[in-house]
Order: structure tokens, then C-alpha cells, then sequence
């Protein structure tokens, strides 16, 4: 890894010049190997970023560790003795205690025959009770034996039925129920439409149509990556407060313009308004927290998209009327999705975190429109009425796994667009998940 001798940003080792200001001299700093799961992480990173445990020495289970000072049992009983000899106890010390452990002796013989005395007599009153409660005490044997040796095979194996139960089942992918669902619902909408499905389990997807297209407030997602991604390395503190002015304030979709001006509000709960109430002001006070286009279309690259790009705020009516807009595809979103649900984005923590913002979006009008309750979702839409444009990216999922979907549909009718969306939503469910 390469640190940046301007900024202080980690580089990979092959970069020429700093992704973060365009530097061109680094230092080389070592990574930091995981001793528990082996993922390398940044060099001053104290807990890996995979699985959270600490990056420090680990002590082997069941290892004593003893102080330098600490004596072993042998010297000590040695020792004992030795003093014992030259401690010049008296002879008739020692008669006393043999006369002690005769009468100890004595007293456990007695103690042993009463005992058995007493198996004896319990067996056979035992005999002439009822063979069913002779049986139920058996019984209760069998079971307290059970359970000691289902005890000793669990502190065996109880790692394997960890790992057991925390692999999911994975789903079956039927392309053929899938591709008729898609042409069912999308393929007859007039206009540009793109679909991706894939389950987050499986590298088998089906990718129609895939292009660049209008993201609307769909680009808003990545605004969301760039933000913890800076914050991960440094470089961006999501709890730092932004105070809210009157002109950063703009129209359309939000409740953030809504607030006296001078409002205080964490970087924290301005991503979460600009996700689940897809709040413009929100995400244009981020783009200019961040640093703007270049930086986060830089970020956005670095995660492995190939048709993304911001290059307009919300609401900017005289961008587009330039033909400038915010681009993306079907096939960047869903493999952004794949990889955020199973924590290959940023980091196990921020991508937890950012899951539970989608999870919270409160525009549930196309894909999971019609889904059952014990669905879970996760998604992010964009609209722009007037150019057709209808988008969702969602991640679907129950207690049998979890899918992606996404759609993106331009210069189509609304309604139309909206009922196909969830229509699909529902028979990928059935299909996937059911």
C-alpha cells in the first residue's frame, strides 16, 4: 500500500498519482494481516474491517499464561518439605497425626459399609414397587445419559454446526420462470427498458438491454457509498454537524428544505433523509461535503462500475436542458447492490449501515409494491416525469435468501411503467423466493 505524502490517503501499490489530490509522491506502508479471518487491513486499522475482532496478537485458546514470579507445584512441595525437616517438629506431633489419619480411616470404612448397606435395602425395596415407576426411574437414567453424551459431542462439534447454520440454503435460480416474468411484464412497455436479476448467492444473472440510461434520484445510492467509503478512510467524518442555508435549499422531492434556516444536522442524517425520503437538498449539500463530482465519480469508479456518473445536482433544470444528466445501468446498480448485501463494498460495518438506511426507504410504490409482509427490502427508485423516466434497484429478501432486482425504464407512461414493476416484483418473488 502506498500513503499519500500530501493527504494522507492509501493508495493501492500500481497507482501512479494519489486518487484523492493528483500527488505524485507516496511513502509505502505495510497492511495489517487479520490473525483471526486473515483479511489485510489498513496499516492503523486496531479491529479488521471483515470480521471486527481485533487486529492484535491472538492468545490461543486454553494457553496459561503465568507470571515470572510464579513457583511450580514441584518446587513448592519440596520446598514444603525441607522446611518441615529443619523445622525440628517434635516427635509426639507426629504420633498425633498418624492417630488422626487411623481414626479418618476407621470412619470412612464405616461411612463405605453404611452406603452399601443401604443399596442393598434400596434395591430391594425397589423390587416391590410397581414395574412402571421402576421403568420411569430408568427411564430418567437413560435420558440424564442422553443428555451427558449429546453435552460432550456438542463441545466437539459445535463449530461445525456453527458454520453449518450459518450457511444458507442457496436458491435455486430457474432462468427459464425468470425470463418469462420479464417478458411478461417489462418487455411489452414502450421505451428504453433494462433489467438485472441475479440472487446475491449465485454469479448466475440475466441482464437485459444493459445500457447507459437516466439514474434520476437512483444516483443517489452512490452518493451514499462515496460517503462512508471517505469516511472508512479518514478522509470524511459522517458525524460532523453541516448547518443548513437558505440557498442550498431546492425544490422537488425532500423534507430538509423545509427547515429554519440555520438548522444543525449530522452528515449521518442528511444521508438518511437523501435515501429514505430521496431528499434533494440533502444529496446537493453532500455532493459539495464530498467534494464534488470529480471525487466522487472517482469513488464511484473505484467500487467497479462501468456506466455511472454524477455530473449534475438535483434539481438543475439548466443542466439537463443542456443535455447534461446523471447516467447509470442496470448492470452497475445490481452488482453494486450484490456486493453491498454481502459486505464486499466498503466494509462489514458501513455496509450494515447503509443497508439499514435502504431498508428504510419509505418509496415502496414499484418492485415491492405488491410483495407479503415477511418480505424484507431493501431499494432505491428514481423518477423524472418528464422524461418517462421509472426506477428501482432492490435487493428482495425472506428467511430462504435474497435476490437484486433492478429496472430502469425511460420515455415510457408512467402508470404502465409502475404496475409492470411491481407486477415483476411479485412473480420474481414467487419464483425465487417462494
Amino acid at each position: 500500500m502506498k500513503k499519500c505524502s500530501n493527504c494522507g490517503a492509501i493508495n493501492n501499490d500500481e497507482a501512479k498519482f494519489c486518487e484523492e489530490c493528483g500527488n505524485a509522491e507516496f511513502t509505502t506502508v505495510a497492511q495489517r494481516e487479520c490473525p483471526h479471518c486473515h483479511t489485510l487491513n489498513d496499516p492503523e486499522s486496531q479491529f479488521c474491517e471483515s470480521c471486527g475482532q481485533s487486529t492484535g496478537e491472538v492468545i490461543q485458546p486454553g494457553l496459561v499464561i503465568t507470571e515470572e514470579n510464579d513457583t511450580p507445584q514441584a518446587e513448592v512441595k519440596s520446598n514444603e518439605a525441607s522446611r518441615n525437616q529443619s523445622s525440628g517438629v517434635p516427635k509426639e506431633t507426629s504420633k498425633k497425626e498418624a492417630r488422626t489419619k487411623h481414626t479418618k480411616m476407621i470412619s470412612a470404612v464405616v461411612l463405605l459399609a453404611l452406603i452399601v448397606g443401604g443399596y442393598f435395602a434400596y434395591n430391594a425395596s425397589a423390587k416391590s414397587q410397581p414395574k412402571s415407576k421402576v421403568a420411569n426411574h430408568s427411564s430418567v437414567v437413560k435420558r440424564d445419559k442422553t443428555k451427558q453424551s449429546e453435552s460432550k459431542q456438542s463441545s466437539t462439534s459445535s463449530a461445525v454446526m456453527q458454520s453449518e447454520q450459518r450457511e444458507p440454503t442457496k436458491l435455486a435460480f430457474n432462468k427459464e420462470k425468470v425470463n418469462a416474468d420479464l417478458d411478461q411484464t417489462i418487455t411489452p412497455l414502450r421505451g428504453i427498458n433494462s433489467v438485472y436479476v441475479s440472487p446475491v448467492d449465485s454469479n448466475e444473472t440475466i441482464v437485459r438491454n444493459n445500457h447507459v440510461q437516466r439514474s434520476a434520484s437512483a444516483i443517489k445510492l452512490y452518493i451514499l457509498v462515496t460517503a462512508y467509503a471517505m469516511d472508512k478512510e479518514g478522509l470524511f467524518n459522517l458525524d460532523e454537524k453541516h448547518t443548513i442555508e437558505s440557498d442550498e435549499k431546492v425544490g422537488g422531492t425532500g423534507v430538509i428544505r423545509e427547515l429554519p434556516d440555520g438548522t444543525s444536522l449530522t452528515y449521518r442524517e442528511i444521508l438518511n433523509d437523501m435515501i429514505t425520503k430521496s431528499d434533494n437538498t440533502g444529496a446537493n449539500i453532500m455532493i459539495d461535503a464530498l467534494g464534488g463530482f470529480t471525487i466522487i465519480n472517482n469513488k464511484i469508479k473505484a467500487i467497479g462500475t462501468q456506466n455511472t456518473k454524477l455530473q449534475r445536482k438535483m434539481m438543475d433544470t439548466a443542466a439537463l436542458e443542456d443535455g447534461i444528466d446523471n447516467d447509470t445501468s442496470v448492470q452497475d446498480m445490481g452488482e453494486t447492490l450484490k456486493k453491498l448485501y454481502n459486505h464486499d463494498l466498503v466494509s462489514k460495518t458501513a455496509d450494515d449501515e447503509m443497508l439499514a438506511i435502504l431498508a428504510n426507504n419509505q418509496n415502496h410504490t414499484k418492485l415491492p409494491a405488491s410483495l407479503p409482509s415477511e418480505a424484507k427490502v431493501y431499494n432505491k427508485t428514481g423518477e423524472y416525469g418528464d422524461y418517462g423516466v421509472q426506477n428501482d434497484a432492490a435487493i428482495i429478501a425472506n428467511d430462504k435468501g435474497a435476490f437484486v432486482v433492478v429496472v430502469l425504464s425511460q420515455d415510457g407512461n408512467e402508470q404502465q411503467q409502475i404496475s409492470a414493476m411491481s407486477q415483476l416484483g411479485s412473480a420474481l418473488y414467487r419464483d425465487i423466493l417462494g
